[in-house]
């Protein structure tokens, strides 16, 4: 398993989560609707392969979204060092 290519995934499911939390037009959704919403973006921005690896290790894309929201924010540190690199 490629943890560069999961790390990226999950830095850029990061970003659709925070991207809902500040949107003006999505930030007063209610916490199901914005879940939805992320999972939906999630898929529509991940590469076949990382989506691949995510279903792999989460089962489903809500799965990896309800992780990386649990999780933000020691996820934003990796996500800031991921960015760094490339």
């Amino acid at each position: 398993m490629d943890k560069t290519k999961i790390n990226s995934a999950l830095a850029i499911i990061l970003d659709i989560i925070q991207d809902i939390k500040i949107n003006p037009a999505t930030k007063d959704l209610g916490c199901y609707a914005k879940k939805q919403l992320a999972v939906e973006r999630a898929t529509k921005s991940l590469p076949s392969n990382q989506t691949n690896l995510v279903m792999k290790i989460f089962g489903t894309i809500g799965g990896a979204v309800e992780y990386v929201f649990h999780n933000r924010k020691w996820l934003f540190s990796i996500g800031k060092a991921i960015k760094g690199v490339f």
